[in-house]
């Protein structure tokens, strides 16, 4: 009977160790993927989809022409530069990694990522290698205006994201060269002084040997002190240098050294003036088969990073951070680069999301129970943290446009400090606790101990310290019922206007330059003339409403940045959207950064115009809905923040708006209909044909 056996059984037939390696790298990259997911939060796709690129240069390093490039672009805290370094531990690449901070080499920083390279990376040629470019939004080679920024000491990076290739001549630094023709005449006179050397030693003429390289310093680093000794020429004063000229032919210093022992004098200076020879010659560097990691923050992208407010919804921070897609990315990077930098950058563009609430939540688990473990096995106690602390964590440390790190300060200030007083307290007393239920009320921590029987031994409490919380606390003063008024009027122009709820709203918040916001979830995606409209209502409603209950002379300074935001919106209605008597886009020729228009007066007035029927239509809203906005002000007074079922619930109870009480609000992905209005239409012209 014939077995018949495929191509690929033959050649793994004969090619077992190839398989098994294959096979064992395979599984390297299953146990990190699995590894990564545990340990960070929120980031599963981001790292399967970083193990499937990188499969291949893992697996079959060898088939590599080029470097494979991954893009992960995220805002601060999210993880970006610590699951680099996670990911080359589990993958044992540590001697072979290195971690370039590009806003470190600027235009006038005293050595280059050039110089960096070629004296770090040689021992690479050929091999491979993971290096992670860091901040690499400071590597920019355009400024604000789009001129061009010369940036000589990182023009190899783009050598580098391209081909992995590139030639040099030697050390961008003459210091070794010139120090290896001062060291070969120095032992062309100790030859003819007749000084001799076994095993790298001097052995005859030790005092002609010290006088003749007296004061000389091969290496950069490595100055020499006193008289040189007679095993100078394998110290690490003269390797040091000698190891920069011949880096390319010994792996290790102790490799030259080796060498360095089995020669004479003679065949020592032969030698060293060969290596400047060879070193002055072009060379190549071959780094193909490297993995290149591009990191970096876009705030051209990421826009609404500039929020640091505590108090915005991570939950809809998160959402907001998905609609950024590979196009935005690109275009953000053509604020920086120039395209045919950007095309070298690749298609591998990962975008972080921001953290949900869920996620943080997650984070916060993971950091306690990494402090119980410690607790438990350097002390034998086991804490048991209540809901309420974990809820006074987030609330005290969650910044969502800041990701972890504030959370994790939180958790060492908050947390770890007050473990150490726990557990001092316990020894000095030498009470016997097998666990410690760790509570918060009244702005206390309350800890109860709990001995190997389960009875209760003693409850204590510490006053904690609240940084951020504090500032949250309703203070039912004058300041907040303004702001409350002010707010309130946002929300009901946004809630009646586009019948979408605002997601919540905050008069007493965290953040020091605000005293409070209504945070809206307009529809995303497009603009018509009609939305616009409403937002510039919208925006102009904090200062209807304040003109309407407190008269127009008591209108406070916080209107000014409504009144901005409605100002950009009626000229971008009126240069852009052709909300103005002439379909044309207009540019002032003396504004650099293009902000405001002055061509023509019309063009003035139709934005003004816009404006005025804004402001109209809030007062409008705003007098026929006065009952609604006294009681949600008198609310948001006595309470420091409404949400979206709150809202709603006093929308419906008290607008005057007829369709409020027949009719549902909406989602802002269900404001535009046109799809349906389409069909729609389409059906009317089938059935006037029937």
């Amino acid at each position: 009977m014939m077995v018949s056996i495929s191509v690929q059984e033959l050649f793994f037939m004969n090619n077992q160790n190839l398989k098994q390696q294959i096979l064992s790298r395979k599984a390297v990259l299953e146990h990190t993927a699995e590894s990564l997911k545990l340990e960070f939060v929120g980031l599963d796709s981001i790292i399967s989809e970083i193990i499937t690129l990188i499969s291949p240069w893992y697996l079959f390093p060898e088939a590599q022409m080029r470097p494979t490039v991954i893009n992960l672009w995220g805002m601060t805290g999210t993880g970006k530069t610590a699951l680099v370094h996670r990911l080359v531990e589990l993958l044992s690449f540590e001697k072979s990694y290195l971690h370039f901070d590009m806003g470190e080499f600027g235009s006038k920083a005293e050595y280059g990522l050039k110089s960096i390279i070629y004296e770090d990376l040689t021992h690479f040629h050929e091999k491979e290698v993971i290096l992670c470019l860091d901040e690499f939004q400071f590597a920019k080679s355009l400024n604000e205006t789009g001129g061009e920024i010369e940036q000589d000491k990182l023009r190899i990076i783009w050598d580098l994201l391209d081909s992995g290739k590139f030639f040099y001549n030697g050390l961008p630094s003459q210091h070794y060269i010139k120090m290896g023709y001062r060291a070969y005449e120095l032992l062309n006179q100790c030859i003819m002084a007749g000084v001799a050397i076994e095993n790298g030693k001097v052995v005859n003429g030790l005092d002609a040997f010290q006088d003749i390289f007296k004061g000389f310093t091969f290496s950069y680093w490595d100055k020499g002190k006193g008289k040189a000794k007679a095993n100078f020429l394998v110290s690490d004063n003269f390797t040091g240098g000698l190891f920069a000229l011949t880096s390319d032919r010994f792996a290790t210093r102790a490799d030259l050294i080796n060498a360095i022992k089995a020669m004479t004098l003679e065949e020592l200076s032969g030698f060293v003036l060969e290596s400047i020879f060879q070193e002055g010659s072009l060379k190549l560097m071959d780094l193909s088969r490297s993995l290149v990691f591009v990191v970096g923050n876009l705030d051209e992208a990421f826009y609404m990073s500039k929020n640091i407010n505590p108090d915005i919804s991570a939950d809809e921070f998160y959402k907001d951070t998905l609609k950024i897609k590979i196009g935005h990315i690109k275009k953000a990077l053509q604020k920086r680069f120039r395209n045919e930098q950007i095309a070298r950058l690749g298609n591998n563009h990962l975008i972080y999301s921001a953290f949900t609430s869920e996620g943080y939540r997650q984070l916060i688990g993971m950091q306690l129970k990494r402090i119980n473990t410690f607790v438990q096995k350097k002390f034998g106690l086991v804490f048991e943290f209540s809901e309420a602390v974990k809820q006074l964590i987030y609330e005290e440390g969650v910044f969502p446009t800041q990701g972890a790190r504030p959370l994790l300060t939180t958790i060492s200030n908050q947390i770890e400090s007050n473990v150490s007083r726990v557990v001092c307290e316990i020894l000095e007393k030498e009470l016997k606790v097998k666990k410690l239920i760790w509570d918060y009320e009244d702005e206390k921590y309350v800890f109860t101990y709990i001995d190997e029987w389960n009875r209760s031994q003693e409850l204590v409490s510490y006053p904690v310290k609240l940084r951020v919380n504090l500032l949250r606390k309703s203070k039912n003063d004058d300041r907040q019922a303004y702001t409350a008024v002010h707010e309130s009027g946002h929300a009901i122009l946004a809630a009646l206007t586009t019948r979408i709820l605002p997601e919540k709203i905050v008069t007493r918040t965290a953040d020091s330059t605000s005293h409070g916001f209504c945070q809206v979830r307009m529809p995303r995606g497009m603009m018509t003339k009609e939305l616009l409209r409403k937002e510039i209502a919208i925006s102009l409603g904090g200062y209807a409403a304040e003109r309407l209950i407190f008269g127009d002379e008591e209108t406070s300074t916080g209107v000014s940045q409504d009144i901005e935001d409605a100002s950009e919106l009626a000229i971008e209605a009126v240069k852009y959207y052709a909300m103005g008597d002439d379909p044309i886009y207009i540019r002032a020729a003396d504004n650099d950064y293009n902000e405001a228009f002055f061509h023509k007066p019309k063009y003035e007035k139709a934005a003004l115009r816009l404006i005025r029927e804004g402001l109209s239509t809030a007062e409008d809203i705003l007098k026929r809905n006065k009952q609604l906005m006294l009681r949600m002000a008198a609310y948001l007074t006595e309470h420091s923040s409404m949400d979206k079922a709150t809202i709603g619930k006093f929308v419906k109870k008290y607008s005057v708006e007829a369709w409020v009480k027949t009719e549902d609000f909406i989602e802002p992905k269900a404001y535009f209909r046109f799809k349906d209005r389409v069909l729609a239409q389409l059906n009317e012209f089938e059935e006037g044909e029937i």
